[in-house]
């Protein structure tokens, strides 16, 4: 039997060996937000620091501008960047999430304070896109590669691990390991493709509108609504209508469960 002298069974075997583990422990799961720590703990182990999950059932208006991806999930959690992407309509100039629309291939970007770098992409960034880079940077997003995902009925799907290691390393980590991140990308999109629709369904029925989002943040990390007023300029009453609004949406009770049921929905992240 022929065989290519540059395949390495031991390599071949180890990495199998780890989609399968990474297989069973998904399958044990039943929360998506488990599924997700799932997901960075296996790029953990490839030498990775973190993770990163978008679904687009339908990326695209009738105009061709880009939808709201309505699961954005990112770990570690960055509450930061969930309300730039989502609020300051981020995903409208993400370089990155364009050019996963173009392309079937894994998308390996860099960022630094000198140096911008996705491969394949040809554009000259905007000024906003610098913007974009910044935050990034700022919030220690510097290295990524991005698998698209593109599914039969017109849905997208990204799945991104992340690094702020040297960019040489990280490149000499993505020969190592891109293979693998392929594979594992693959596999979690279909163990919780499932249950997408249906959730997707659950929390799109719930608008909430930016302030209310901005206050139940800050809520459920631990702030009063008085600290919640200092730090938005705003009247601690006002806090208390948007929080109060929010929960009529949620259809909760008081503050905890308002909190609980926001983030268990994917509406404001996790909450430690």
């Amino acid at each position: 039997m022929y065989a290519h002298s540059w395949i390495n069974d031991d390599i071949v075997l180890d990495g199998m060996r780890f989609v399968q583990n990474f297989e069973n422990e998904l399958c044990g799961v039943t929360d998506f937000d488990d599924a997700i720590d799932v997901l960075a703990s296996s790029g953990c182990v490839l030498g990775f620091e973190g993770a990163a999950y978008i679904y687009a059932p339908k990326p695209k208006e009738q105009d061709g501008t880009l939808r709201m991806p309505p699961v954005h999930r990112i770990r570690p959690d960055l509450p930061d960047w969930d309300y730039k992407y989502e609020h300051k309509e981020y995903f409208r100039f993400d370089p990155i999430y364009q050019r996963c629309l173009e392309t079937t291939l894994p998308v390996v970007w860099s960022f630094s304070s000198d140096h911008h770098y996705i491969r394949g992409c040809q554009r000259r960034f905007t000024a906003i896109q610098h913007q974009f880079v910044k935050d990034a940077v700022r919030m220690g997003l510097r290295n990524g590669i991005t698998v698209p995902l593109h599914l039969p009925r017109g849905e997208m799907a990204f799945v991104c691990f992340l690094s702020s290691e040297d960019n040489n390393d990280f490149l000499e980590r993505v020969k190592r390991e891109s293979n693998i991140a392929m594979l594992i990308a693959h596999h979690f999109h279909e163990t919780v493709a499932q249950s997408l629709d249906e959730w997707v369904a659950q929390t799109s029925s719930i608008a909430l509108s930016p302030r209310e989002h901005e206050c139940l943040k800050f809520a459920a990390h631990g702030k009063t609504n008085e600290d919640i007023a200092d730090l938005l300029g705003l009247k601690e009453r006002t806090i208390r209508f948007h929080l109060i609004n929010a929960a009529k949406k949620l259809g909760t009770t008081n503050r905890a469960h308002t909190i609980g049921k926001a983030a268990s929905l994917g509406l404001i992240g996790m909450v430690d």
